[in-house]
């Protein structure tokens, strides 16, 4: 699973998250968090990821090796935006690559999309918003 991120200096960051199994037990883990170095379009964070998986492979205990990820990498959760699901994305990038691979929209970031939408509906919540985004914007100056 990947997502971006930016940091206080206007960064941006892909975080990824591998999910796996370890003695016949699934395990989650943080991966790493990568800075993008050029855009957030599909073929950088695409080249950023498979960079980060590959690079490590120096340290001879963290990485993934190309031939093993053909065999192995059957799923990508991404929050559904359009550089990475789109026909141009990263998963189609990938899927052309790994012929395993099958995308899913992340549930959670499905979630958040819709309690934005009830949100926006809700004209009580609109204020409540507001109300707190300035409470946040003075305390944090």
């Amino acid at each position: 699973m990947i997502d971006e991120s930016t940091d206080r200096g206007g960064s941006q960051n892909l975080i990824i998250y591998i999910r796996g199994e370890i003695d016949g037990d699934s395990v989650s883990f943080f991966w790493g968090l990568v800075k993008l170095r050029k855009t957030t379009s599909a073929a950088d964070i695409t080249d950023a990821l498979l960079d980060d998986l590959n690079a490590s492979q120096s340290n001879n205990w963290l990485g993934l090796k190309r031939d093993y990820m053909v065999r192995k990498w059957a799923g990508f959760a991404t929050d559904g935006a359009s550089a990475k699901t789109g026909l141009n994305g990263v998963a189609n990038r990938l899927a052309e690559q790994f012929p395993l691979i099958v995308s899913i929209h992340c549930v959670a970031h499905r979630l958040q999309l819709t309690v934005v939408d009830t949100v926006k509906k809700t004209s009580s919540l609109i204020k409540f918003e507001d109300a707190f985004r300035d409470i946040y914007s003075y305390y944090s100056r």
